[in-house]
């Protein structure tokens, strides 16, 4: 064997060993090394997702005690009649007329069980309830913000308006629906829980609804006519403010606080000064002084075609 035939035999040889090796590096490193990241990539993954699940629990958790501190009380026949009972507190509260209100029979409510697809469990029942009556719109929107501060699970599911006369009043239907959940925290009572005073809609959101009252089918002249012509004092030392009309003759003297009539809209006089009052002009406070008119104070411009409905 020559010295050539040794040296390529052993560059085979060389060849073939650092084969053996990469292979075996492969085998024994390498690959175990991928495999031991993807699974450690798996559990990070599997780790994250589980976190992501216990914070959106929690949050649930939250959403659910709030629920429940809402709720009606879990006796359905008796959450029934407490949320009637509030019901019509608040329609005497803003002198709705003619108001009636009806329950309706508890459905019950039901989720998919966590364990099971095709199981369903029982949460809670539902209660509908009719409200017909009349009101005027500050009346009804006044209602409508304290209904929606309301602490209740409640809702209402349809409402039907329909102007009476000139639009000064309206015939209310109500459908509405309020939810008792078997794990409410109130057992005999109505909630107490209160809203976040961030959240709640402030005064002022409505006014604008009853100032441009989309319902009246004309418009006042009378804000422009009605003027306040005089503040007097009677026998007994009360004030007396006297407004005049269309012809400009003086009308019967008010005293604070009283309503005054005006087509379409709703005035009502609550204090009296010597040169001025305050008036409450479809739920807004205005000062007027004595010479000025209603349009005067509220700074609106009466068209002199202006036509004025009657009922």
């Amino acid at each position: 064997m020559t010295s050539t035939t040794k040296w390529l035999l052993a560059g085979a040889a060389l060849v073939f060993g650092l084969y053996g090796l990469d292979s075996t590096y492969r085998g024994w490193i390498e690959q175990p090394t991928i495999v031991a990241g993807k699974k450690i990539e798996k559990l990070q993954s599997e780790i994250e997702d589980a976190e992501a699940l216990q914070r959106k629990a929690r949050k649930a958790a939250r959403s659910m005690e709030v629920l429940e501190a809402r709720s009606l009380p879990s006796d359905p026949e008796l959450a029934r009649s407490k949320y009637r009972e509030w019901l019509l507190s608040m329609i005497q509260q803003h002198d709705f007329q003619d108001a009636s209100v009806d329950a309706g029979s508890p459905v019950e409510v039901e989720v998919k069980a966590r364990v099971g697809k095709s199981k369903r469990k029982s949460v809670g029942y539902r209660i509908p309830f009719s409200l017909r009556s009349r009101a005027t719109l500050a009346q009804w929107t006044a209602w409508m913000q304290q209904f929606e501060q309301a602490p209740h699970l409640h809702k209402v599911n349809s409402l039907s308006i329909t102007p009476l006369g000139n639009g000064s009043e309206l015939n209310l239907q109500m459908e509405l629906e309020a939810i008792a959940l078997d794990s409410a925290t109130q057992e005999e009572q109505l909630s107490d829980w209160i809203a976040d005073p961030q959240v709640a809609s402030a005064p002022t959101a409505s006014l604008a609804i009853v100032q441009r009252n989309l319902f009246a089918t004309g418009f006042s002249k009378s804000l422009q006519a009605l003027r306040l012509k005089a503040i007097t004092t009677d026998r007994k030392g009360s004030l007396e403010a006297w407004f005049s009309g269309k012809d400009g003759a003086p009308t019967t003297p008010y005293k604070a606080p009283s309503e005054v009539p005006v087509p379409l809209h709703q005035l009502q006089l609550t204090e009296i000064a010597s040169d001025h009052v305050q008036i409450q002009i479809d739920g807004q406070n205005v000062r007027l002084n004595l010479g000025q008119s209603i349009a005067d104070a509220l700074s609106i411009r009466i068209a002199p075609n202006s036509q004025e409905s009657n009922p």
